[in-house]
């Protein structure tokens, strides 16, 4: 059981490790639109890799604290559907981007001032999500079936 636990350790890590990048760079790409400019510009990649980092490291200082609660929920409950996954990185994602200011506004005028930052926000932590279920959400939970504490599992 400590084996595998450590193995789901290290791919829970992994898997943040990943999605962060996927999630930074996805919103580098949407926000700076620098698809069509990398190809002619290879000043233009430069630029994109300082702005996909300081996305993830955005991303990684404001969705820890959410994205450790999804990980508790979906590894102690043994959760490994990806419309979960997907469902709570959009959770996530809402959480990250919608400021604190906005709780105390009208939801017309939150989304109208906030909508494009809100929806950059959700899709690129469901795009996060997505990169974390290929590494570890596939197999959430199941170091509590490998050792033995989930009645019936062995």
């Amino acid at each position: 059981m400590i084996l595998a636990l450590t193995a789901q350790i290290i791919l829970v890590f992994l898997g943040y490790a990943v999605a962060l990048i996927a999630a930074g760079g996805f919103a580098s790409v949407v926000f700076a639109n620098v698809a069509t400019s990398l190809a002619h510009d290879p000043e233009g990649l430069i630029d994109f890799s300082v702005l996909a980092m300081g996305a993830t490291f955005e991303a990684m200082m404001h969705s820890f604290v959410p994205t450790a609660l999804a990980v508790v929920l979906t590894e102690s409950l043994r959760l490994r559907h990806l419309a979960t996954y997907l469902v709570l990185g959009c959770v996530v994602g809402l959480m990250t981007a919608l400021p604190l200011s906005a709780v105390t506004t009208a939801p017309a005028e939150m989304l109208a001032a906030h909508g494009p930052a809100l929806r950059l926000g959700i899709a690129s932590a469901a795009v996060g999500a997505f990169f974390y279920w290929l590494i570890a959400g596939r197999t959430a939970g199941r170091w509590l079936e490998v050792g033995g504490l989930i009645p019936g599992s062995r």
